[in-house]
């Protein structure tokens, strides 16, 4: 769904938007029209699309992983604890 909403043609219409509920309208419009998409998608389909998005979410969750222990570090680094 992420990727159907990273659509450019999407995007440029959504930026070009300035009324929050006209936006909101066309968030819910093109999630809809995702959603008959998926339903449409064959089990071979669906299952490729759950390998797909299993892979992006450990990538996901390495680089969270990443990022917070960088943060912990800096943290540290401006914030030490208190010597004992």
């Amino acid at each position: 769904m992420a990727k159907g909403l990273q659509d450019p043609e999407f995007l440029l219409r959504f930026e070009a938007e300035s009324d929050p509920w006209q936006r909101s309208k066309m968030v819910g419009q093109k999630i809809s029209q995702l959603r008959e998409t998926f339903r449409r998608l064959s089990d071979e389909q669906r299952a490729e699309l759950a390998k797909t998005g299993e892979v992006e979410m450990m990538t996901g969750l390495q680089l969270l992983g990443k990022d917070k222990k960088l943060i912990q570090e800096l943290v540290e680094l401006v914030d030490p604890p208190p010597a004992q």
